[in-house]
């Protein structure tokens, strides 16, 4: 890593030739010095993120951290991890969230070991040791934000999630809208986007408690079907038209197919596949102007007029009436500038 210089109130750590290429700023500084998630005096600069990804998007809220009542979103950031990719640290200094999205792996908390995949939402924080590998052949993306304030043990104990726990969300889609939601509002200039920020991570907190599964083993085969067919939707729903084609492509009976989506998702399966038709056409109306028609077409509904009672009843609005909205919004942003 070269020769580098950071401040903690004022004390100099100089020549950081001894950083582990395994490890990040954090455990660095958890190894050499003695710094406290209650300290009085904030952190100058925050630490730097592992090099161990590929691809990421980060956002950075907080200039440092102190001991503090309120609930705070320090950072938050998406990564594609490195086939490598292998995180050992005894303990965090603040509260760390992770949602893993795609990808394999292997989790410890508190030396309690288990694999994780496609919806895994876990929580750490001091004095909770974390170690973290992915699946070489299928390395993870994932999701953290991390946070202090004496508030987020209220916020725990409402979400049922805990520092050191695992659980499984089945309505991964949100859970990942809102991550991804947080990163956005993070990177903006807003005045107000650390108050934006926060409100996400409590529904986050909240939207876990109520789409939250009971066994985390991903060695289920219930599981891992609910997952192929959520894959089948989101990759061909302009082709898929019925609850039977979908049953069809799966190899599955169903009525079999519509308890899975109970009991993961409490959603049926036909549901999930207009709610994708419905919003990938609201999409195309207000993106490329194009004719009612047209968009019908492009989600796979042949005929138009049934398109627009199916998007009227999903919307509450025509498509027409939809699209007249969105401009009226547009031009009042516009104004308003």
């Amino acid at each position: 890593m070269g020769y580098h210089e950071y401040n903690i109130f004022n004390r100099r750590i100089l020549r950081m030739d001894a950083f582990d290429s395994n490890m990040d700023i954090i455990d660095f500084f958890e190894k050499h010095v003695i710094i406290k998630a209650t300290m009085k005096k904030p952190l100058r600069s925050l630490p730097v993120f592992s090099q161990q990804v590929r691809d990421s998007l980060y956002c950075h809220l907080t200039a440092g951290f102190s001991s503090s009542r309120d609930v705070r979103v320090i950072r938050a950031g998406r990564e594609k991890v490195t086939p490598t990719y292998c995180i050992n640290r005894s303990s965090f200094l603040c509260y760390g969230l992770e949602f893993v999205a795609e990808g394999r792996g292997k989790l410890a908390l508190n030396k309690k070991s288990q694999d994780i995949g496609p919806g895994n939402l876990f929580l750490y924080g001091p004095k909770c040791s974390q170690e973290i590998r992915t699946d070489p052949q299928r390395p993870l993306i994932k999701y953290f934000v991390n946070f202090y304030g004496d508030q987020s043990r209220e916020w725990f104990k409402q979400s049922g999630i805990m520092p050191g726990s695992v659980c499984r969300v089945a309505e991964m889609e949100s859970t990942r809208d809102l991550f991804e939601n947080l990163i956005r509002e993070g990177r903006k200039s807003s005045a107000h986007r650390n108050l934006i920020c926060l409100d996400y991570l409590h529904l986050i907190l909240l939207k876990a408690r109520t789409s939250m599964t009971s066994n985390p083993n991903y060695s289920s085969r219930s599981f891992e079907a609910f997952e192929k067919s959520r894959r089948l939707i989101d990759n061909n729903y302009r082709e898929i038209q019925s609850l039977q084609d979908l049953s069809r492509r799966m190899n599955m009976d169903p009525s079999h197919l519509c308890r899975l989506y109970k009991h993961f998702r409490e959603d049926s399966p036909y549901s999930s596949l207009i709610r994708k038709k419905m919003d990938a056409a609201a999409e195309l109306l207000v993106t490329k102007n194009i004719l009612i028609k047209e968009a019908a077409n492009a989600v796979g509904f042949e005929d138009a007029l049934h398109f627009s009672r199916v998007f009227t009843k999903y919307f509450g609005k025509s498509p027409k009436a939809f699209v007249k909205e969105h401009l009226r919004r547009q031009l009042t942003i516009f104004l308003e500038k």
